[in-house]
């Protein structure tokens, strides 16, 4: 009860913002059709700040966001009356236009919400929004100047100046109450912004102001108080007839060709008033700390804008200002919105007849300050700027497209824009996220000490690429420059293509060059972490086999790691580089092994009598984490992979040791316990060293203990240097 009473005076303070804008606007729409169709648009500003809070609010997805008719769709709507009245259309087949445009802004929108827009509408780059507000704002400017002097004509805003040195051409008295209006309005404005005064609209207030002025003049100029014929008011208003304004019947006659005409305008008042709606819902809900429904506020804003058409009125958005009302009146849910629409539906019915004696010049007071408002002025400095003057470009563009052509020619120069400003974004930054060679970065495989100097010498042979972002036309160029000075020169090209969000037939293209070129040397282009589906739903892997990319018959790899990709390569290198490599077959003896080569005869005599062996089979578990022992570790023939358990039975790869090679040294040399798991990879034969027993020998013998310690201090030592240095190639690339 407590949460309707605040909703109830949320919406009460809401509608008394939204009506009087919403009958601004529709005498801005019909003004074009003569002074007997304006009263009709009032008519139907008014319907529409009923029907559409009433139905947007409660079927839609943000609570207290207040839906009415708004200055975009005036603007839309009020150049394609004066466009199509230009062209010599009769009354009714404007009416019928512009119910059929109404209609299918309020299809398009249930379809975006339908197939989920609502996250993409609210994307579009911040300069067309801005240059396309701007543009609506200078369109309303442009159309109450007139009004606003009281001028007879129809001027542009260009002819503006002239209007001023003409002042034979003024009314004074329509001047001076849409002074008094747009005065009101601003300082109204202030006071509301500074919360001094909270429960009183500004427009409310201008309005009253303004006809706090017009009464005023009637007491020296009679003919004020006329009704009839008195042209500096809106006149009297039709009978409440929902079927009065729009009729199914007006466009009866239309052609196929002329209901094609009407959807660019149809689209674009869509788009325009989905991106108005949700531009406001993000805005309440960072006043709210709330969250809104996009997808389902725009499946709300197009059926209450289809229902909102059939009865007759003018289509809108969710608008800011009431909006800001209505939370600033308590509003708790959308229950205020229902309010809102009920509340000015009581006005109209009870109080319709007094809207005949709104003067136009009070509208037109308000319609200008709302106009100069919706202009983006903090936009302008970004031409000061030269790394923001592309961005002024295209708010520049837009605006002038609107001002020399129309709204959808803009609308169509705006999409145009959002196109290039997104190629452009995905120029400026680099698709390749690091860079190395085979000598900076390594594998998990533990190499023996010549094995990492073959490397070193000749892992330039092979480039590691990690790509990222978007590959396609647009950067396929940058991808060319980097990797073309090396073509010539490496054997093995890795791309890594886990962080790729989307590949386009170009970049495939260019991997075909890249594959050619390494097989002339007989190497080959190899992927790692290549996706199933990209997050645009490509299927990259069946995309790249349907173009021949990693058929049999080509020397192109993929590997589901990078890991997996350098140990691959690294054992080409090693394969073509050290010829005099034992076969895997060969079983290693003391003297053989890294750590023990080169010892005395006394001391590897002394040594092997300490020494186990001992075999395991392939997938074979050599001990676990967390296990206790003191024992190392040493391979004469196998591979074993060290790994480090994680939650949900995962684990992590730390690193695989081959022949020669030794493991488990830091519960050897700590008696601590097994930090991870060792496993066989492959049929595993070891040596066994136990600390304990080797302690009781190098009491005896102490030269043993020493060479022992001193050469294990020397390997692990190399494999730090060797680990600084690829982390250092990793945080330069």
């Amino acid at each position: 009860m407590k949460n309707l009473k605040s909703d109830f005076i949320g919406g009460a303070t809401s509608s008394l913002i939204a009506l009087p804008s919403a009958i601004a606007f529709g005498t801005l729409i019909f003004a074009p059709l003569g002074p007997e169709i304006t009263a009709k648009g009032a008519l139907a500003g008014c319907i529409g700040a009923v029907v559409l809070p009433l139905i947007a609010g409660f079927f839609g997805g943000a609570p207290r966001l207040i839906s009415a008719p708004c200055a975009p769709a005036a603007a839309v709507l009020s150049a394609f009356v004066l466009g199509a009245k230009v062209s010599g259309q009769s009354v009714d087949e404007i009416l019928g236009s512009l119910l059929l445009i109404s209609l299918i802004t309020g299809l398009l929108q249930i379809s975006f919400g339908a197939i989920k827009g609502g996250r993409l509408i609210k994307y579009l780059p911040y300069p067309v929004i801005s240059g396309y507000l701007t543009a609506v704002g200078i369109l309303l400017i442009s159309a109450q100047i007139p009004k606003f002097f009281g001028s007879a004509s129809n001027i542009k805003i260009v002819d503006f100046l002239s209007l001023l040195r003409m002042p034979s051409q003024w009314d004074g008295i329509s001047l001076m109450i849409s002074l008094a209006t747009s005065v009101s309005f601003l300082f109204f404005l202030r006071l509301n912004e500074k919360g001094i005064i909270k429960r009183v609209p500004a427009p409310v207030s201008a309005i009253l102001a303004g006809l706090t002025c017009y009464w005023g003049l009637a007491y020296f100029y009679p003919e004020l108080a006329v009704l009839t014929g008195n042209a500096r008011i809106i006149g009297p208003p039709p009978q409440l007839n929902l079927s009065s304004l729009f009729s199914l019947e007006r466009f009866s006659h239309f052609s196929a060709a002329q209901f094609r005409s009407l959807v660019g305008p149809a689209l674009t008042l869509g788009v325009l008033l989905s991106v108005d709606t949700l531009k406001t819902c993000v805005v309440l809900d960072a006043i709210t700390r709330s969250r809104h429904q996009s997808n389902r506020e725009l499946l709300a804003q197009g059926i209450a804008n289809f229902a909102n058409a059939i009865l007759g009125g003018i289509p809108g958005a969710g608008t800011m200002g009431a909006s800001l009302i209505n939370i600033t009146g308590g509003a708790k849910s959308k229950f205020s919105a229902v309010f809102s629409g009920l509340i000015s539906a009581v006005i109209l019915i009870l109080f319709a007849r007094w809207i005949a004696w709104i003067p136009v010049s009070v509208l037109a007071g308000l319609l200008l300050v709302l106009g100069f408002r919706m202009v983006d002025k903090n936009s302008f400095t970004l031409a000061l700027h030269r790394t923001t003057f592309l961005d002024f470009s295209v708010i520049l563009a837009v605006i002038l497209s609107a001002m020399v052509f129309n709204l959808i020619t803009a609308a169509g120069v705006g999409l145009g824009l959002a196109i290039i400003l997104f190629i452009r974004e995905q120029i400026r930054g680099s698709v390749i996220r690091r860079k190395m060679f085979g000598n900076q970065i390594f594998s998990k495989r533990r190499r023996l000490e010549k094995e990492l100097a073959i490397l070193e010498q000749y892992g330039d042979q092979t480039l590691v690429i990690e790509l990222h972002g978007a590959l396609f036309f647009g950067t396929t160029d940058q991808l060319l420059n980097e990797v073309d000075p090396h073509l010539g020169k490496c054997q093995f090209i890795i791309l890594d293509m886990k962080r790729v969000q989307s590949v386009d037939f170009s970049a495939a293209h260019l991997f075909h060059l890249f594959e050619d070129r390494v097989s002339e040397k007989g190497g080959s282009l190899i992927f790692t972490h290549l996706p199933n589906e990209l997050p645009t739903g490509q299927d990259i892997r069946a995309y790249f086999h349907s173009l021949g990319l990693t058929s049999t018959s080509t020397e192109t790899k993929i590997f589901n790691d990078l890991d997996t990709a350098l140990e691959f390569t690294e054992n080409e290198l090693l394969k073509a580089h050290n010829p005099s490599k034992m076969s895997d077959d060969h079983l290693l003896d003391l003297t053989e092994v890294q750590i023990f080569s080169g010892f005395a005869v006394e001391l590897s005599q002394a040594l092997f009598q300490l020494l186990k062996t001992k075999n395991y089979e392939q997938g074979s578990m050599i001990f676990k984490h967390a296990d206790s022992g003191d024992e190392l570790y040493i391979i004469r023939r196998g591979e074993v992979k060290i790994a480090l358990p994680l939650q949900k039975d995962q684990t992590f790869h730390l690193a695989t040791f081959g022949k020669g090679d030794f493991f488990g040294d830091m519960a050897f040399l700590d008696h601590g316990i097994r930090s991870a798991q060792a496993i066989a990879t492959q049929n595993t034969d070891l040596y066994v060293l136990s600390r304990n027993e080797f302690d009781k020998l190098a009491d005896l013998n102490p030269t043993l203990g020493y060479a022992v310690f001193s050469r294990m201090a020397r390997i692990l030592a190399l494999r730090l240097r060797h680990t600084d240095a690829e982390l250092r190639a990793l945080e330069e690339s």
